[in-house]
């Protein structure tokens, strides 16, 4: 069994000499995703080398957040397992600054946390690099977390707040409402630990709870979620569920990894 240990924004991975790392390179066996809980091979595999986090990827284009400290943080974008370039986005205010990209699976909008005198949600449009398009109608505090939406244009995105994570709604014309709101305990855990990830159809979760990283699915965006499931992975906070649930990417030791089925 294995155990990484990921402190924070730090990249410091604890137990390495315990898991197999194996070149990244090569072709995946196909895979699909399904409401059962994904198993995963025990090796690491290595597939950016740049001190990075929150790795997020769509229509063969990656992006992450590099080169973090306090007080900056640069957003590079590159190919999937390929070198990641600074790439310039301006924030809607002066002054602040953004973290947490998440490219959305239909590849054409940029979510990113935006922080400033107050924490938001800023979309960009893909037009000759990032534009900004607009910050979403809500706010949030430090230890709470917007994760990756889901497909469009109906769009669902959660935000993890301490013991509950509410569930926002865009209808398709950039109104967005809450759609629901749901305590940690009807996932079967006491607090959420990160970013609650949805898949491209909204149909699957993954977070961080305690010591574990979690899984959840539901039959339908209309209902719920109910449950979840420990993923025998390694411990990390932005963890990314590739969208045929083959690979779940992650980082630390100052690079991006994944692990694969």
């Amino acid at each position: 069994m294995w155990l990484f240990l990921l402190a924070c924004s730090c990249n410091e991975v604890h137990g390495l000499a315990t898991t197999q790392l194996v070149d990244g390179r090569g072709i995946d066996a196909p895979a699909r995703c399904s409401m059962d809980t994904p198993v995963f091979a025990p090796n690491v595999r290595e597939s950016v080398f740049r001190p990075c986090t929150d790795y997020t990827f769509a229509g063969g284009m990656a992006i992450a957040a590099c080169g973090i400290t306090i007080t900056t943080s640069r957003i590079a974008e590159g190919p999937i397992d390929g070198p990641l370039a600074d790439v310039a986005i301006m924030p809607s205010v002066p002054d602040a600054v953004l973290s947490e990209p998440r490219l959305t699976p239909d590849d054409d909008l940029l979510v990113t946390q935006r922080t400033s005198s107050t924490k938001r949600v800023s979309v960009y449009r893909r037009a000759n690099g990032w534009v900004w398009d607009r910050d979403l109608p809500f706010t949030f505090a430090t230890l709470e977390y917007a994760g990756v939406p889901s497909r469009g244009p109906q769009r669902h995105l959660m935000i993890t707040r301490s013991s509950m994570v509410e569930e926002f709604l865009d209808d398709g014309n950039n109104n967005w409402s809450l759609a629901r709101t749901q305590p940690a305990s009807v996932f079967g855990v006491e607090n959420f630990g990160s970013p609650m990830h949805l898949s491209a159809d909204g149909l699957r979760a993954v977070f961080s709870a305690g010591s574990s990283v979690q899984y959840a699915a539901r039959p339908s965006v209309d209902v719920p979620f109910a449950g979840s499931s420990p993923l025998e992975v390694p411990l990390a906070r932005d963890m990314f569920l590739s969208e045929d649930c083959s690979r779940l990417y992650f980082s630390g030791l100052e690079r991006i990894f994944y692990v694969q089925r």
